[in-house]
């Protein structure tokens, strides 16, 4: 993912540099002595100074999204073009203040791109987990206010290099994230086979219509279980009828369980991030062979985890 976001700001700081060699040139020739140009020179290498301390801030931010699992830039920005940039009468001074201003939008412009995929990737995130019963709980505490103004009387403002938003939308898909890892919708083992899903069936020892508290995954013994959300090993031992268990209770409020284990990788009071891995296939316990039963369970009821595991792939983009 940072693979594209590198050649964007690659290519950028190339552009600018050669700009930076330009100017330089300028300084060095004997018409950069007269007051008016040594100032206008001056005044460009500012605003070199000042793209890539831009620049760095971009790089910078786009490199915290893509840690939270976010492409930001696939490909790199559109250079402005002016007709009159190869013009007669617009001079090489002019030329590079042209090109660096025309930069200095696409900096702007770039960090409008940013802010956007980070809100619609959070928004994303929030519907997914709101949907499942499960919304992230965002700091309310921060007040808002002042005098109602309309827009239309507001005098036209020229774009600025404003962080704010950025840094307000990468605080909310950092929170979103957390609530992502802390909420059951990571896959407890690597196989889209299911043996028995979740609901009435016909029991495999009786042939009778009984219930079936989770959803199972047959594999073969030994294959790795991994916890489907951060959270906190709350058992390990042996149940009637589940054999070897874990169970990992999460912020989430649910808590995880993982029976007919062959053995148990973690013990009671460990902490475990998702995607952690927690115990290895077994038969233990009521089974016909080697598979995983993985059951949700919110209070003393166990809860449907198909839409929990539904919902972890569509969100698998957001996942790292």
């Amino acid at each position: 993912m940072w693979d594209g976001q590198q050649t964007a700001t690659s290519a950028y700081e190339a552009r600018l540099a050669q700009l930076r060699r330009d100017v330089d040139r300028l300084r060095s020739r004997e018409t950069a002595s007269s007051g008016s140009t040594a100032l206008k020179v001056q005044d460009l290498t500012q605003l070199q100074l000042q793209l890539a301390e831009q620049l760095s801030t971009v790089r910078l931010l786009g490199s915290k999204v893509a840690d939270l699992g976010i492409a930001v830039f696939q490909k790199p920005l559109p250079s402005i073009r002016r007709d009159n940039e190869t013009s007669p009468k617009v001079g090489p001074i002019d030329r590079i203040e042209l090109e660096l201003r025309d930069m200095e939008q696409e900096t702007v412009t770039a960090l409008g791109a940013l802010t956007e995929i980070v809100t619609l990737s959070a928004e994303a995130i929030t519907e997914e987990l709101t949907q499942l019963g499960h919304p992230p709980q965002f700091d309310a505490r921060l007040g808002v206010g002042g005098p109602l103004l309309e827009a239309a009387d507001m005098a036209p403002v020229v774009p600025t290099f404003d962080l704010g938003p950025a840094l307000a939308a990468i605080d909310r898909l950092t929170t979103v994230r957390l609530a992502m890892e802390r909420t059951p919708v990571h896959p407890p083992v690597a196989t889209s086979r299911v043996s028995s899903g979740y609901g009435l069936r016909s029991d495999p020892f009786t042939g009778q219509k009984a219930f079936h508290s989770g959803i199972d995954f047959p594999a073969p013994t030994g294959t790795p279980v991994s916890s489907a959300a951060s959270g906190v090993v709350s058992f390990v031992g042996w149940k009637d009828g589940y054999g070897r268990v874990v169970e990992i209770t999460h912020a989430s409020g649910l808590v995880s369980r993982y029976p007919h284990l062959s053995k148990a990788l973690v013990a009671e009071g460990d902490e475990v991030e998702a995607d952690a891995r927690i115990a290895l296939v077994g038969s233990t316990g009521r089974s016909t062979g080697p598979h995983l039963h993985f059951e949700l369970r919110q209070g003393d009821n166990a809860i449907d985890p198909a839409p929990f595991l539904k919902a972890g792939k569509r969100l698998e983009a957001f996942d790292t």
